[in-house]
């Protein structure tokens, strides 16, 4: 899935007269999304660890 070039400018664009820097922006919202899953990523990697077994 690409994104959008015209849409991650203007996104970065936003951003940069809300004072934000992109890429921290992004890494925020990467960790917001796992932070928001832990339960699941850990039901995940406890599953993966039984089946290696």
């Amino acid at each position: 899935m690409a994104i959008d070039k015209d849409l991650k400018e203007l996104a970065t664009t936003i951003l940069k007269l809300q004072g934000k820097d992109h890429d921290a922006w992004l890494t925020e919202k990467y960790q917001n999304e796992i932070n928001s899953n832990a339960k699941l990523i850990t039901q995940a990697l406890k599953a993966n660890v039984e089946v290696e077994k």
